[in-house]
C-alpha cells in the first residue's frame, strides 16, 4: 500500500495508508487520519480550498473540475485539489491550510469560578452550529455556570454549508452515519473536557439540552434529513428525535437516566436555535416592533410586529463565517475582525484576534473592508474593484499577503443579498417600515463583531440608529441555557411556536426581485425596493 508523506507548516508527517479503499482521494485519506482540509463545495472541486502541492510521486490526471478551478500557474507549480487527486503510489505533498476540528477553546465567559461536589447535579447546554459548536457546564443545584468551550463543527469535512452535508447524507447511508457520529463524538468530547477541567465525573450530568438548526438536528438524530432537500417539506414540522437515547447516554458518559433534550425545530429550515435566540432576547415580551437576525451559513430572521412573530430562513452561504474567501478564516486567533482608517488615504489599521500578524480575514472584517473600499471608490456599488486591483485584489495588510478580490466580494454580496431580502420581505408582510423598529437584535459569531455603521452602509442590516441595535455572540446558547435550567422557559417556548407565522422564501414571488436589488452595496431602502431600481 502507498505511503503518504505530508508536510504542514514545516512539520513532517508520515501516513501509512493501509486501511483506505482503493480509489480514495487525497482528501479522503487525510480526513480519515484527522488532517481536515477546508472545503465548502462538498468535494466536487469547485471551491479550490483543499489545495495541496505535490512534491514527489504521481496522482491521477487533472480532472475537468481542477482545470476550471486552478490557475495555469498553480497547475504548473504542481498544485492539485485534494478532493480530486488520487495517489497512484507513494506521494509526498505539502499543505498550506488546514481546518482541524478537534481544538476546543474557552468561550469569552470561560471558567466562572463556580464549583460542584460529587452530590451536585450537573447540566450541559449545547449550541450545535453549522460552523461552530458551543458547550457550557452548569451546576443545576446552585444555578451557576461553571465553564464554557467552543470548537469547529467536525462535520465540515463534508462541506461548509448544510446543503452539501444533507446531500452527502442522502446519497450514502455510510456518510449519513458518519455525519451523525461526528456530531455525537464532538458533544461527548465537550462533556468530557468540561467535567475533567473541574475534576468531577461526567456521570453527574443529569441533563443535556441541545439547540441547532433543523439540518444539524436531523443529521445528529440520523433521521428525516432527506426531507430537508425537498422544497415542499420546508414549512412542515420535522421530527428530529432519535428512536432511543441510551446509546448517547453511554457514549457521552452521562448519568444512565440523564434527560437528553433535542429542542425540536419549528419547521424545515427554521431551527430551535432561532427559537432559543428569540427566547433569550425576550423579543415578544413588548408591544414594540423588534427584529432578530441570526447570521450564519443558514441565516434566520424573526420579526415581532407587536402581535405576531414572522419567521423565515435563507441560505446565507459560508462567507459570513469567513469560509470560501480567498483569504478568509473563521473567528479565531490570527483573523482580522475589525478594520479602521485614520483618513481616506491612510493605511488600514487591523484589529487581529489574539494580536500579532494577521493570517486572514473573518466575516466582520470583510464588512469593514468593503465599506472602506466603497468610501475610497476602489469598489463600486455593483461590487467590482477598480483597476489596478481587478486581477490581484486589494491588499488589506502592508505586506500585501491578505487581499480582497472580486470573487470574495461577490460571495459576500450573495450572502448579504439573501438576508437583506428576507428582512425586507418580512417588513412588507407585517406592514412595517424600518423606522418602526424599536429593537434590532443581531446574533451569531459573525454578527457579534459587526461595525453597525458599516453594516448599514452596505445594506446588510436596516439603516437605523446604531442605538437601536443590540449585538450578541451566543443568544442561541443563552436560550438553550434558559431551557436547561427552567421548565417555565419550556412553556414560553411552546407559546413562541404557537405565535410564529412561518414564511417560505422559496415560494415568495417577490423574493427573487428583492434578492437581486439587495446585491447592490448600498443602504436598504426606507420604503421597500421596487423592481428595476437604478443606482445613482
Amino acid at each position: 500500500m502507498p505511503e503518504l508523506k505530508v508536510r504542514i507548516d514545516h512539520h513532517d508527517l508520515h501516513l501509512h495508508v493501509v486501511d483506505e479503499e482503493e480509489g480514495d482521494s487525497l482528501k479522503d485519506i487525510l480526513d480519515h487520519h484527522g488532517i481536515v482540509l477546508p472545503s465548502d463545495c462538498g468535494g466536487v472541486g469547485k471551491c479550490g480550498l483543499c489545495l495541496v502541492h505535490i512534491d514527489e510521486g504521481e496522482c491521477t490526471q487533472l480532472t475537468l473540475s481542477e482545470q476550471g478551478t486552478l490557475s495555469a500557474d498553480e497547475i504548473g507549480q504542481g498544485c492539485r485539489l485534494a478532493c480530486q487527486a488520487r495517489p497512484l503510489g507513494d506521494v509526498t505533498l505539502a499543505i498550506h491550510q488546514t481546518s482541524h476540528p478537534a481544538i476546543w477553546s474557552d468561550l469569552e465567559t470561560g471558567k466562572s469560578g463556580a464549583t460542584a461536589s460529587e452530590s451536585d447535579r450537573l447540566g450541559v447546554a449545547i449550541d450545535l452550529g453549522t460552523t461552530q459548536i458551543r458547550a457550557t457546564l452548569w451546576n443545576l443545584d446552585s444555578g451557576e455556570r461553571m465553564d464554557g468551550i467552543t470548537s469547529l463543527n467536525p462535520q465540515a469535512v463534508f462541506g461548509a454549508d448544510v446543503l452539501n452535508r444533507l446531500s452527502a447524507a442522502k446519497a450514502s447511508n455510510a456518510d449519513a452515519a458518519r455525519l451523525s457520529r461526528l456530531a455525537e463524538s464532538a458533544i461527548a468530547e465537550a462533556i468530557q473536557i468540561l467535567t475533567a477541567r473541574h475534576d468531577v465525573a461526567s456521570a453527574l450530568v443529569v441533563r443535556v439540552t441541545v439547540v441547532a438548526n433543523t439540518a444539524m438536528l436531523a443529521l445528529l438524530a440520523g433521521r428525516n434529513y432527506e426531507h430537508l432537500l425537498e422544497i415542499e417539506q420546508w414549512q412542515k414540522p420535522v421530527d428530529c428525535q432519535p428512536a432511543t437515547l441510551d446509546p448517547w447516554r453511554k457514549a457521552w458518559g452521562v448519568a444512565s437516566d440523564a434527560d437528553i433534550v433535542l429542542v425540536q425545530p419549528l419547521a424545515g429550515f427554521v431551527g430551535s436555535d432561532l427559537l432559543a435566540a428569540v427566547l433569550a432576547f425576550g423579543l415578544i415580551e413588548s408591544g414594540d416592533a423588534a427584529l432578530l437576525i441570526d447570521f450564519g451559513t443558514n441565516s434566520e430572521v424573526a420579526l415581532w410586529d407587536g402581535r405576531r412573530l414572522w419567521v423565515t430562513s435563507v441560505p446565507g452561504g459560508p462567507a459570513f463565517e469567513g469560509s470560501g474567501l480567498s483569504c478568509g478564516m473563521p473567528i479565531m486567533a490570527g483573523a482580522i475582525q475589525r478594520i479602521s482608517a485614520a483618513g481616506s488615504d491612510a493605511p488600514f489599521e487591523l484589529d487581529v484576534i489574539g494580536g500579532g500578524t494577521a493570517r486572514g480575514v473573518c466575516g466582520s472584517g470583510l464588512v469593514d473592508a468593503i465599506a472602506h473600499l466603497l468610501r475610497r471608490k476602489v469598489l463600486n456599488r455593483v461590487g467590482r474593484l477598480a483597476e489596478p486591483f481587478v486581477k490581484g485584489g486589494f491588499p488589506l495588510d502592508e505586506a500585501g499577503n491578505i487581499r480582497i478580490n472580486n470573487r470574495d466580494v461577490d460571495l459576500f454580496q450573495r450572502a448579504k443579498g439573501a438576508t437583506a431580502a428576507a428582512t425586507l420581505y418580512l417588513l412588507e408582510q407585517a406592514g412595517l417600515k424600518q423606522e418602526a423598529l424599536k429593537r434590532v437584535c443581531i446574533t451569531g459569531a459573525f454578527g457579534s463583531n459587526l461595525d453597525c455603521r458599516h453594516a448599514s452602509e452596505i445594506g446588510l442590516i436596516p439603516d437605523i440608529s446604531p442605538d437601536t441595535i443590540e449585538l450578541h455572540y451566543d443568544s442561541a446558547l443563552s436560550g438553550c441555557e434558559a431551557l436547561l435550567l427552567s421548565h417555565e422557559q419550556g412553556r414560553r417556548l411552546e407559546l413562541l411556536r404557537e405565535q410564529a407565522r412561518l414564511i417560505n422564501m422559496s415560494m415568495a414571488p417577490e423574493f427573487d426581485m428583492l434578492f437581486v436589488d439587495s446585491l447592490f452595496l448600498r443602504p436598504l431602502p426606507k420604503s421597500g425596493i421596487q423592481a428595476g431600481s437604478v443606482l445613482e
